[in-house]
């Protein structure tokens, strides 16, 4: 075979091996245990694709209880059904594919502070983007308007989430 690897037993129903490079797209894997004599003809297929780069994501803050849709920009995402978004280190939910340039996930229910935020194609194999991520008690998400006379007295709205109660503050 053209890229033949060795492979180490690790059950009697698994075998492990290093993947070698390969030019993007489609390789059939098959398996010999008798020194390459003979081979399975299973049709099983591994995609060889460009490792995915994550550059941004939007919002860049949702609440506690998770459920936000948010966009991820970067490159090298394709659909797959183990595509996933990782928040911090073990948070995984699916990663929805919209484009080879765009991804959706929906925010897992988390803890407040700062993760960074990486995407995988294979559930595997993840970005390493830094790009940050919090997660907060209450979200603003639009301040109307933006500007303002530097006398005072106007009036501005807020709007965001969990802002509950009678009385609140502005910083």
């Amino acid at each position: 075979s053209e890229y033949s690897v060795p492979a180490i037993v690790a059950s009697s129903n698994q075998m492990k091996a290093v993947v070698p490079a390969h030019d993007p797209g489609t390789v059939m894997v098959e398996v010999s245990i008798n020194g390459g004599n003979d081979w399975t003809s299973s049709g099983t297929t591994i995609v060889f694709a460009p490792e995915p780069t994550l550059a941004s994501v939007e919002p860049t803050r949702a609440t506690l209880a998770g459920g936000i849709t948010v966009t991820l920009v970067g490159e090298n995402f394709y659909k797959s059904k183990d595509a996933v978004c990782r928040f911090g280190l073990g948070r995984v939910v699916t990663a929805y594919h919209i484009t080879s340039t765009r991804l959706q996930c929906l925010t897992p229910v988390s803890m407040m502070g700062n993760v960074t935020v990486d995407v995988s194609n294979n559930g595997v194999d993840y970005t390493r983007s830094g790009v940050r991520f919090t997660f907060a008690d209450r979200i603003m998400w639009l301040l109307s308007p933006s500007s303002g006379p530097s006398t005072g007295g106007g009036t501005i709205t807020l709007s965001g989430s969990d802002l509950t109660g009678s009385l609140g503050e502005i910083d």
